[in-house]
């Protein structure tokens, strides 16, 4: 039963995704920058949840299901849930206010970053040398994309360009988000510990 909780969203991730792709709702949802301006607000956050085609589908439900299984048990669903949604906002608002040459984009792979860095801080508290070296990894692969680009074969495979300072900015929102989480986690404790002295 616990097991079948544990793996409840992610299941409803990817079987949300995957529905979006086989209504084929790329067009509709995906960020566009001219409607975003013009009021089509809600693409700001669907945008990160239709993709180009099913290998680029594929990839990242395949990643969607690596960063569950790694760090699945270090993070309440409550708190997946938050990480997603500020996450993806805020990669968007990102994409929106500092990368002006980008008119359009979909995909999950920037939220997945931030998911990916949250679930590491938060493993932190049990495998630290594991956690750690996770982390290091990918800042390795946010700075390789950073400067060279992508990874190679990976825009021949999700079939357009990779957007690697949505890769960057998900990472920052996750990481962000995992050190207010884990201070207010700290003062709470600290709090509660003192009102029981």
């Amino acid at each position: 039963m616990a097991l079948a909780r544990a793996w409840l969203l992610p299941a409803l991730l990817i079987a949300g995704c995957f529905l979006l792709q086989v209504l084929d709702l790329e067009q509709t949802l995906r960020f566009d920058r001219r409607l975003i301006i013009e009021g089509a607000w809600w693409r700001i956050l669907s945008a990160n949840f239709v993709h180009l085609g099913w290998n680029h589908f594929a990839l990242n439900m395949a990643g969607a299901a690596l960063v569950f299984a790694l760090f699945g048990p270090a993070v309440s669903a409550q708190e997946w849930v938050s990480v997603i949604v500020i996450s993806s906002v805020a990669i968007a608002l990102a994409v929106l206010t500092l990368n002006h040459e980008i008119n359009w984009y979909v995909g999950l792979s920037g939220t997945l970053h931030g998911m990916f860095a949250y679930g590491a801080v938060a493993e932190l508290r049990h495998a630290r040398v594991f956690a750690s070296l996770l982390l290091i990894g990918a800042a390795a692969k946010l700075g390789y994309e950073q400067l060279v680009g992508s990874l190679p074969g990976t825009a021949e495979t999700v079939g357009g360009a990779v957007i690697v300072d949505a890769h960057l900015y998900g990472a920052l929102a996750g990481l962000v988000l995992a050190i207010l989480w884990r201070g207010y986690l700290t003062v709470r404790k600290r709090r509660a510990s003192t009102r029981s002295a």
